[in-house]
């Protein structure tokens, strides 16, 4: 038999060499068991910080939109309303609350206005709370306070609780701003909530004073503003050609207006056609009302009381001057039309060329346009419809719209003395805002 050498002799281990491993395999598995808990825990914070931030963000927006919602609910407020119990309107979806927190004056209030219970997958609300920082001026001070997932133990509305309410997520976003409310509206020449757009090359947009006399010569100013919730950068704000504004353009202003409800408290004289002249009858209060007026041919129509008082018309329908109609206004006349307004033929001749003089107010939201080649003379209050001037009409007074659309040769002339005209509807105006507090919790 062969004898065995050294070099094909299997070489056993020895016990320390076995221990050796067995010590480098749990380092390897000690350092991977690290890597691996700090790889976890670095995606788990990262996972709670991503989340943090979202839920931060989302509760900015909710706290947003609540003050969307309280400036929408305060158009539906008289601004000198006395804030107290009894006759300080808290607007729908409110109610009026008494100290309910330290340094809190009383004010109206809104429960909880959870969003997931519309949609679920939108986690979140907002609550508000509403005070009167000085009686009877016509500000309010507006809270609001975002929260996601959802309002956890908070019970103060508009405001973050003082510690997180221990919600996984949880964020609080509050916001404090200041509104105005106001019952003047005709501040600029065009006031529009939406698109403001000047089609044209020969259009002036200036000012003047009807206190003063007629517009021309020494009494033509420079404060032909026009201003819209919209931005040029956002699309809204166009000028097509080159309008000539003679006064300040203002962007995002933040006005928001409904169509005011009227009630006319008197039955419809129905349906008023006319291909030929007319001249309204005397009436109680010289209050007039109509399902629709309609006017064609040459027909002139004249609303002149004999006692030369004011008067009020009512339409409930549509109010349409064609052909070559116009309706003469020998006093001064405010129109509430329900329907669409189509001013076009020889239009309407205010006598007094004094635009405070005639007064039209949209009820609904029907188009209005205004056309031809007359002078008109009035303010036009249409919140809810979209407005169009076109032709070549000397249109002196004022105009608030939803949507504003120039077409043609049309100067538009801005009364200063509308200023003091007020109308039956609230502006609110955001003056000032600013982020109050924030809370997170993981």
């Amino acid at each position: 038999m062969a004898e065995m050498t050294d070099s094909n002799k299997k070489r056993l281990p020895k016990d320390h060499e076995k221990g050796f491993f067995l010590i480098v395999s749990y380092l390897v598995i000690a350092t991977l068991a690290v890597f691996s808990v700090a790889l976890f825990t670095r995606s788990f914070n990262f996972q709670n910080v991503t989340e943090s931030n979202k839920n931060r963000i989302a509760a900015f927006n909710m706290a947003e939109a609540g003050l969307d919602q309280a400036i929408v609910q305060l158009a539906q407020v008289s601004p000198f309303q006395p804030f107290t119990s009894m006759n300080y309107p808290c607007s729908g979806g409110t109610y009026y609350s008494v100290n309910t927190a330290t340094g809190r004056t009383d004010g109206c209030a809104t429960s909880y206005t959870d969003f997931s219970a519309a949609n679920s997958s939108v986690q979140g609300g907002y609550d508000i709370w509403v005070t009167d920082p000085s009686p009877n001026s016509g500000f309010r001070q507006v809270e609001v306070a975002g929260h996601v997932p959802s309002n956890g133990s908070s019970t103060i509305a508009g405001d973050c609780p003082a510690v997180s309410p221990g919600v996984r997520g949880y964020a609080c976003q509050s916001l404090v701003a200041y509104v105005e409310l106001d019952d003047t509206l005709f501040d600029n020449a065009v006031f529009s909530e939406g698109d403001l757009v000047l089609n044209g090359t020969s259009t002036d947009i200036d000012s003047y004073n009807s206190d003063l006399g007629v517009y021309g010569g020494s009494n033509v100013g420079e404060n032909g503003d026009i201003a819209s919730n919209g931005s040029f950068d956002g699309g809204e704000i166009v000028y097509n050609g080159s309008p000539d504004v003679d006064g300040e353009v203002h962007e995002n202003m933040s006005i928001y207006c409904d169509a005011p409800s009227v009630s006319p408290g008197i039955s419809s004289m129905g349906t008023l056609n006319k291909n030929s002249d007319y001249t309204l009858p005397d009436m109680p209060t010289n209050t007039y009302r109509y399902d629709s007026m309609t006017f064609g041919g040459n027909a002139e129509i004249t609303i002149s009381p004999s006692d030369g008082s004011a008067a009020t018309v009512y339409v409930d329908g549509n109010l349409t001057i064609g052909g070559g109609s116009k309706i003469i206004i020998d006093v001064p006349v405010v129109m509430y039309v329900g329907g669409t307004i189509d001013i076009g033929g020889s239009g309407i001749t205010n006598t007094s060329q004094i635009p405070s003089n005639l007064i039209i107010v949209s009820t609904g939201s029907g188009d209005v346009d205004v056309s031809g080649g007359v002078a008109f003379y009035g303010a036009i209050f249409a919140p809810d419809s979209d407005f169009d001037l076109s032709g070549s009409v000397e249109f002196h007074g004022a105009v608030f719209a939803a949507d504003f659309r120039h077409n043609g040769t049309n100067n538009l002339h801005y009364d200063e003395a509308l200023t003091d005209t007020t109308t039956p509807c609230v502006v609110v105006r955001l003056r000032s805002w600013r982020q109050k507090n924030t809370i997170a919790s993981s």
